[in-house]
Order: structure tokens, then C-alpha cells, then sequence
């Protein structure tokens, strides 16, 4: 152990006190031997959760994975709901296909006839 003076001593203690380093697992005698870096690190690493930090995160966690299920569970009934829509239309390669109600060549009426139009009109 090293002899530290008083001053230093009581200087670096308050400061240890008023960091909070115990819930960190650090001691003073650690802090003593370079509270610079000891400091430095504690700016730079994020600190570790507090008890009732880590209980709020795992209810909000848990909350998240409830509602994920609930979504996921959700998209599942509505695929279910256009799968079952789909079940009596046709099929081609597997899919889907929606009936036409129209015929491929719709019967021609006088009112579309341009060419016959232009040759009554003049």
C-alpha cells in the first residue's frame, strides 16, 4: 500500500465519494493510483445500469416483444384473410390469377366505326 499525503488523500477520497465509483467496483486505493485515467474512462465508457434502470429496460423490452407479436400476429390474419379469399380463383404455376368477365374481341358496334362514319359524313 502506498503512503498518500493528506491533503491528496482527503481531496480524492470526496471525489470518490461524490463519483459514486463504489457501485462501479472500483475501490479507493484504485482511484488513488490514477484518478486522471480512472476519470477519463468513466466519461468515455457509458456507466452500468442501476438496478431499477435495468428493470424499466427489461419491462420496456418485453412490452417490445409484445407488440411485435401482437403485429406479427396481426399480418398473420390478414394473409390468412386474402389466402382464404383467393382459395376458389383459379390457379396458373400455383398463383392466383383473377378471372376476366370480358371476351378477348368485343363485338365491334356502329359507333366505333370510323371508316364508315367518314365515308356517310361527306
Amino acid at each position: 500500500m502506498t503512503l498518500y499525503d493528506v491533503h491528496y488523500l482527503e481531496r480524492f477520497a470526496d471525489r470518490f465519494i461524490a463519483l459514486g465509483l463504489r457501485r462501479y467496483g472500483l475501490t479507493l486505493e484504485q482511484y488513488l493510483n490514477d484518478p486522471a485515467r480512472v476519470e477519463q474512462r468513466l466519461l468515455e465508457e457509458p456507466r452500468p445500469m442501476l438496478a431499477r434502470q435495468r428493470a424499466v429496460q427489461k419491462r420496456l423490452e418485453a412490452e417490445e416483444a409484445t407488440r411485435r407479436q401482437r403485429e406479427a400476429e396481426q399480418q398473420r390474419g390478414a394473409r390468412l384473410a386474402v389466402e382464404a379469399e383467393l382459395e376458389d380463383f383459379p390457379r396458373r404455376n400455383g398463383r392466383a390469377i383473377e378471372p376476366l368477365h370480358h371476351s378477348r374481341r368485343p363485338k365491334r358496334s356502329r359507333k366505333s366505326d370510323f371508316t364508315r362514319r367518314a365515308r356517310h359524313a361527306g
